[in-house]
């Protein structure tokens, strides 16, 4: 069973832990609580269509606002990243994502759509 200390974890970092779709989601799970993590970092995991979805539910929530994301060397194709590119938080700063080979153009251009309404929405 995962647990979050009583005032919430401030950073995890997962990275090479072959973190799976069904991890990410027990985690998440637990994660959702948490109102004060500032970075997230599950680096070099397994994390593919089913985690990213989790995670994009969680980042759309009130709650979960990590300024700092990484999922770098994962499972992230176009498909993925466009989830990931329709909840990013506007308090999420740093998103790293290299290592996805499988994200074409059409994957960037949708993370760069995003980014660039949010820098708009709060005039930056």
């Amino acid at each position: 069973m995962i647990r979050c200390p009583k005032n919430g974890l401030f950073a995890l970092n997962l990275s090479h832990n072959d973190v799976t779709d069904m991890d990410i989601e027990k985690l998440l799970s637990v994660l959702k609580r948490n109102k004060i993590m500032s970075r997230l970092v599950l680096s070099s995991n397994q994390i593919g269509l089913r985690g990213c979805t989790s995670l994009g539910k969680l980042l759309k929530s009130q709650g979960f606002k990590p300024f700092w994301l990484n999922l770098s060397d994962n499972l992230i194709n176009n498909v993925t990243a466009t989830i990931l590119a329709d909840s990013l938080a506007k308090t999420l700063l740093h998103m790293i994502f290299y290592r996805n080979a499988e994200i074409t153009t059409a994957g960037w251009l949708a993370i760069l759509r995003r980014l660039f309404a949010t820098a708009r929405a709060l005039k930056v």
